[in-house]
């Protein structure tokens, strides 16, 4: 959400406005800390000449009732769960929108439905490199295998025991950290062990870890298949102790000249993943809007 209203303000074009609901956090980890007077103190969509939402942003678009006239209406589609009828976003897919997706595979979900109302888009999400800590070498990282558990504790545990018996130096990460600090851990990391849920949108993570010149080893979460190469810039072995384990090992043991040809290889994934090509697409986008709508 940072980025796609960095890019409008960034334009000649727009003037981006974003209402924050009463309690939310106010600190570093709040990109808009600076940026308050952008901010709008009352939900009032009538006065918008655009809406950009995501999420279960349209209940706060119902409870404020119908629109005067006829407002275009931008909706960011970052996960699946779109497409499950037990999920209140589901039933948001009526709502006429244009709609963007972050990945391919999130669009594909939601063609399938044959309730789309409105255009579908893809832009694949960006990472603004100029934000990651400096790339350190390969032999000046102190841990072996880092594993991003949050989502799925009980197997982080597992596999972190697993290794320790090997003799790996392993840090496992059970609690939600600052970005600044989640990339930093990665940075310090030759491997990076992903547990995403079973089906994510997109899964920045991966992107992030990749970027930050560690081998990734994730599992496929659908939302990381247009940049999680199995083999070429990382792997991605089925989703079980036994094969993490197995495939982490195997990374460990790579020799130099097979794990260089995996860093080339993510340095052109990334290539294609720049937060300027997702400038770029999103302006084009709004630019058109009025004949898309």
């Amino acid at each position: 959400m940072w980025h796609y209203f960095s890019h409008l303000k960034g334009s000649n074009t727009f003037k981006p406005l974003i209402y924050f609901s009463e309690g939310s956090t106010w600190n570093d980890d709040n990109p808009w800390i600076n940026l308050k007077h952008l901010t709008e103190r009352v939900w009032n969509p009538q006065n918008a000449d655009i809406l950009f939402l995501a999420g279960k942003d349209w209940l706060a678009l119902e409870r404020s009732g119908p629109l005067s006239h006829n407002i275009p209406i931008v909706n960011l589609i970052q996960g699946v769960r779109h497409v499950d009828l037990a999920d209140i976003r589901s039933t948001f897919l009526r709502n006429r929108a244009v709609r963007i997706c972050v990945s391919e595979e999130v669009a594909e979900c939601l063609r399938e439905t044959r309730r789309i109302n409105g255009p579908l888009f893809t832009i694949s999400n960006g990472i603004d490199i100029d934000e990651l800590p400096v790339k350190k070498e390969w032999f000046q990282r102190s841990t072996d295998v880092l594993i991003a558990g949050l989502k799925n504790p009980e197997l982080a545990r597992k596999l972190a025991d697993r290794f320790r018996k090997s003799n790996i130096a392993v840090e496992v990460l059970l609690t939600s950290l600052p970005r600044r600090m989640l990339l930093e851990k990665f940075n310090q990391s030759k491997i990076v062990v992903l547990l995403p849920y079973e089906t994510e949108g997109f899964f920045l993570p991966a992107l992030e870890a990749i970027a930050l010149g560690t081998l990734v080893i994730c599992p496929d979460c659908i939302g990381n298949r247009s940049f999680c190469i199995d083999g070429t810039n990382c792997f991605m072995p089925k989703y079980s102790l036994f094969e993490i384990v197995h495939v982490t090992e195997k990374a460990l043991s790579l020799d130099p000249s097979t794990r260089q040809r995996l860093f080339d290889a993510a340095g052109k994934t990334m290539m294609r993943h720049s937060l300027c090509n997702e400038k770029n697409e999103f302006l084009a986008i709004m630019q058109d809007l009025a004949s898309i709508w």
